[in-house]
């Protein structure tokens, strides 16, 4: 495998063995290369406007496109289990984590931010930790730690959605982000964590309420709401 000029904007698949083109592939400046895992798709990464795009590793067909960045995208590597991608803005500072269980497309489900350029990220034998080359340092992060930020961030994102028509409900009949809030915590099987949720969702609402108000009274009516959470 290796990248073409950037005239030609191809890459190749190389047998092996033989060392023979295997297929050709037309795609845009190539700049990173991986295969998945299976070997089945070989991925492309390029200078420009921050696309990574699949190919066919046995006809070289197109199969999908991920944009992933803004602009150069500079690494590429799957996690050994081919469960997660990462790619690597390397001028925006950013490693991206993607899930490629599902899809495409397919969902970011982390993302790290560094100041300065990022040259390359890479996953360890396990699949649990993944190494970043930010300009100056080397960085390690622990994927254990990660999936659990994820579960946390499904888990509100569940319970906001559960609690926020009930809350905009209550706060229309009782136009009281005090009586929202009370009545909120008599409701039954509330989860801490939506309660939480419903909280926020009063404070958002009090705050857009408010907005025209004066400032006293904007922030005395929300210091009351965190009064009653």
């Amino acid at each position: 495998m290796e990248a073409g000029t950037l005239s030609e904007a191809r890459a190749w698949i190389l047998d092996a063995d033989t060392l023979e083109i295997h297929a050709t592939l037309q795609t845009h400046r190539a700049n990173a290369l991986a295969f998945t895992p299976d070997s089945s798709a070989l991925l492309v990464a390029g200078r420009t406007a921050g696309l990574v795009r699949w190919f066919d590793a046995r006809t070289g067909a197109p199969l999908t496109d991920l944009q992933a960045h803004e602009g150069l995208v500079n690494g590429l590597d799957f996690s050994p289990d081919g469960t997660r991608l990462a790619t690597v803005g390397g001028d925006e500072g950013d490693i991206i984590v993607w899930d490629t269980t599902v899809g495409p497309p397919y969902k970011p489900v982390a993302r790290f931010h560094e100041r300065g350029f990022v040259g390359s990220a890479k996953w360890d034998s396990s699949g649990r930790r993944l190494i970043g080359a930010c300009d100056t340092t080397i960085r390690i992060w622990d994927d254990v730690p990660l999936r659990e930020r994820v579960a946390m961030r499904e888990a509100r994102a569940t319970a906001m959605s559960r609690v926020r028509p009930i809350v905009e409900r209550l706060y229309q009949e009782l136009l009281s982000p005090e009586l929202v809030m009370k009545r909120v915590r008599e409701l039954p099987d509330l989860s801490a964590l939506e309660s939480r949720a419903a909280t926020q969702v009063v404070i958002d609402m009090s705050l857009e309420a408010a907005s025209a108000r004066p400032d006293a009274a904007r922030s005395s009516e929300v210091d009351g709401v965190r009064g009653a959470r």
